[in-house]
């Protein structure tokens, strides 16, 4: 019949149906993968570069975005076993991925994570920047090096690699 279960006439020049498969050629491959249909998402072809990706918020995101569809840069800076973790399971979903190890508050550190990402993917689409850290306790008791990291991670770290990824997404 060509009724829905809802029994609403369904018109199939106004539908698509997915394709079986989808062929992705990735800048950087020598011949197109294959990609089963249910793999393809909203990110599908676009490059993810997230910091603070080896665990927490990070590892949740560069997962989510794989399912979505996206090759993915996993930044991390201690965590390296957590990162190589994350790679794996984003590559089980059919996806790239590479652990790139920088901290985030130093220049050449970014500027290398950033580039290792270009080498790696051959484009950046998406910066997330998720790495932070947070030192809890009594605002005066708290050593004023505490906040120095803290500024140096979560503010210094932000511009940094937006400063340097910002070129390759425009």
């Amino acid at each position: 019949s060509d009724r829905e279960t809802t029994g609403r006439a369904f018109d199939l020049d106004r539908h698509t149906l997915p394709p079986p498969s989808v062929y992705v050629r990735h800048a950087l491959d020598t011949e197109p993968r294959v990609i089963p249909s249910a793999l393809v998402g909203k990110l599908d072809g676009r490059v993810a570069l997230i910091t603070g990706a080896g665990r927490g918020f990070g590892r949740a995101m560069a997962l989510a975005f794989a399912r979505e569809g996206a090759d993915v840069a996993v930044n991390y800076h201690a965590s390296a076993g957590p990162a190589a973790e994350v790679v794996a399971a984003i590559q089980k979903l059919g996806r790239m991925a590479i652990a790139l190890r920088a901290d985030v508050a130093r220049e050449d550190d970014v500027k290398a994570l950033v580039d290792g990402a270009l080498k790696g993917f051959g484009k950046i689409d998406i910066l997330v920047n998720n790495a932070g850290v947070m030192d809890r306790g009594i605002f005066h008791e708290a050593p004023v090096s505490a906040y120095t990291t803290m500024f140096a991670i979560n503010v210094t770290g932000t511009l940094l690699c937006t400063h340097y990824t910002l070129p390759a997404m425009i």
